[in-house]
């Protein structure tokens, strides 16, 4: 059984995503406090970000001393989490620091969530530098896409805070691989598929 409940959190309402298993639970990207989410939380086993920035990050630290669990982040934005000025939060005017990532998670990697439910790390810079999405497979198939700011619903993420043209050009081309059917969880707005985007995305028309 898998179940996610996704809830805009934060500064700014950046969607934070719940995914409960019969194994394990992952929250990705817990960016507001935990007293904003609106049901009780389950047993929290993994905090995992998608990328640095503020909005995604903010309420890290209260959600690990809450739960006790981890946080794991790409080790190209691990300074963001006690940087301001690498998360972005000091051109917001609230400067954030956290503590650091309990580990480091790299390109490929596999996350067991139940004996029929993992996530792989996909890393998708450009965005940020080290900007991840997470692929849900069920059955050895992929279902959706814990897409962070990397692919939006009729958008992709923004590139004028230190974002790279060319590696977002070369994620999303990785992006347009997955199959049609895939369900697609962005870090702002509603959820859409591959193949919406594919078919109706301005920004994917040239690549």
């Amino acid at each position: 059984m898998i179940r996610t409940t996704i809830q805009p959190l934060g500064p700014i309402g950046a969607n934070a995503c719940l995914i409960e298993s019969d194994g394990l639970q992952v929250l990705i990207d817990p960016g507001g406090m935990p007293g904003e989410w609106s049901s009780p939380l389950p047993k929290i086993d993994l905090l995992i970000c998608t990328h640095g920035h503020f909005d995604h990050i903010w309420g890290v630290d209260a959600f690990r001393e809450l739960t006790g669990a981890p946080v794991l982040i790409h080790p190209a934005d691990a300074e963001a989490l006690t940087d301001p000025s690498v998360n972005a939060s000091n051109l917001f005017g609230r400067p954030k620091r956290l503590k650091p990532a309990d580990r480091l998670i790299i390109d490929g990697e596999r996350i067991t969530l139940d004996d029929r439910h993992w996530l792989e790390v996909l890393a998708t810079p450009g965005h940020t530098q080290g900007g991840i999405c997470l692929l849900l497979f069920s059955d050895g198939q992929p279902e959706a896409l814990f897409s962070g700011d990397t692919l939006f619903a009729g958008s992709i993420g923004r590139l004028d805070i230190g974002g790279n043209p060319v590696a977002m050009k070369k994620s999303l081309n990785r992006l347009m691989m997955l199959p049609d059917h895939v369900q697609v969880h962005p870090g702002h707005g509603p959820s859409t598929t591959i193949g919406a985007e594919r078919r109706g995305n301005p920004y994917l028309r040239s690549i």
